[in-house]
């Protein structure tokens, strides 16, 4: 037996794991989001860091990270917009990175509408409505006035305040209340049911956003994604060179 062929070999092996499987540490950095669709819901007027009353649309948005599609996007900053084009500004990081887009994107992951999660009994206009809602309220007062038993006052107090919903106003605000509640009051228990991938895209330039898809590993990181493509080119390529050097070789 080649006992220095085999060191080799389980050192490479040990550098594509290495390569292939060790989860990003940090931002990582999406070639192209595409904002391809949008499933509109209502428009709102809001304010939030006591600012004066503005009009929104809110919206279900369909985007694509790196070519991958099937990914659902809301946002989770008021002071962008974004449009239908291909950006190439965005970086990825971890959802669990800070409380509020942790509780985000567990509302994501059991009510997002394209994810297959609509609330039984409300449009589909509605319920997006009472999710954006509900994102900017975890957004923006995570740290202050939020109110995880949902009482009637936690979308009319604090940085982000819900003055009116055009169509359906008192229905959307107990749905958006009713998905607050819901929300688990400790950390441990947030987990992101119902998302086989999730993080938070963010822009100097363009709006926020926290996307999610169901499918398990939908769509990889974009650093594991590099990562993983370099191990197996690397590990192809050395399987391809003891092929040639086992038929150089006599028996």
């Amino acid at each position: 037996m080649n006992y220095r062929r085999l060191s080799a070999s389980a050192a490479l092996l040990a550098l594509v794991l290495v390569l292939g499987l060790s989860p990003a540490a940090r931002a990582e950095h999406i070639n192209t989001l595409t904002l391809t669709g949008i499933t509109w819901g209502y428009s709102a007027n809001i304010s939030f860091y006591h600012g004066s009353s503005r009009s929104v649309n809110t919206g279900e948005m369909q985007v694509t990270l790196n070519n991958f599609q099937d990914v659902i996007a809301y946002c989770v900053e008021l002071n962008q917009s974004i449009g239908f084009n291909s950006y190439n500004t965005y970086d990825m990081y971890p959802i669990n990175q800070t409380m509020s887009t942790l509780q985000a994107g567990w509302l994501l992951g059991h009510y997002g509408p394209g994810l297959g999660y609509a609330h039984a009994g409300y449009s589909t206009a509605a319920s997006i409505t009472a999710l954006q809602l509900a994102i900017w309220e975890v957004t923006y007062d995570y740290a202050s006035t939020y109110d995880t038993t949902g009482s009637s006052t936690a979308l009319s107090t604090g940085n982000f305040i819900a003055y009116n919903v055009a169509n359906e106003n008192s229905t959307v605000r107990s749905l958006a209340l009713s998905y607050l509640a819901s929300l688990p009051t400790q950390l441990a228990q947030l987990t992101l049911t119902g998302l086989g991938y999730s993080g938070v895209a963010r822009s100097g330039y363009q709006q926020d956003l926290v996307v999610g898809a169901v499918g398990v590993n939908a769509v990889p990181e974009p650093g594991s994604m590099l990562l993983f493509g370099s191990a197996a080119g690397l590990l192809g390529w050395w399987r391809r060179r003891q092929a040639r050097q086992a038929t150089a070789s006599p028996a």
